[in-house]
């Protein structure tokens, strides 16, 4: 019972807990998917100009590619439920995130998202983008 306890304890403390590791998710792995990818098409969702020039100082895309890496940012994130109130005083909790999912056609292949406890800085952007191009190239 006491292990069964610390287990749920230990989920809860990492699903509420605020940590500086991306999350990486490959939805495909081994014979399906064609690694390494021979390129990408790049959308930047909503549209931003920063993200645009750091991707593309890092990767060359190709337009009529299969593979479409979608990147997304937010910031300004306010939370004002009180449920959370401990953890925003006492840590930094995140105001904002970074995303990169790759897709082939409408089918997930890669997903990588960061919390962020500043604004999105070119650093964040390299640094997701080269963790895809390393696990997916």
């Amino acid at each position: 019972m006491f292990v069964k306890m610390l287990y749920i304890a230990l989920v809860l403390f990492v699903m509420l807990g605020c940590s500086d590791d991306a999350d990486v998710v490959i939805y495909k792995e081994g014979k399906s998917l064609e690694k390494p990818l021979k390129c990408m098409r790049l959308v930047v969702f909503p549209p931003d100009e920063q993200i645009q020039k750091v991707a593309n100082a890092n990767y060359k895309f190709t337009k009529d590619c299969a593979y479409k890496v979608v990147i997304q940012k937010k910031g300004g994130i306010v939370c004002n439920s009180t449920h959370n109130t401990q953890q925003k005083t006492l840590s930094n909790f995140p105001s904002g995130y970074i995303r990169l999912d790759l897709y082939k056609g409408r089918e997930p292949l890669y997903s990588y998202y960061k919390d962020l406890t500043t604004k999105v800085s070119d650093e964040d952007i390299e640094r997701g983008l080269k963790r895809l191009l390393k696990d997916m190239f």
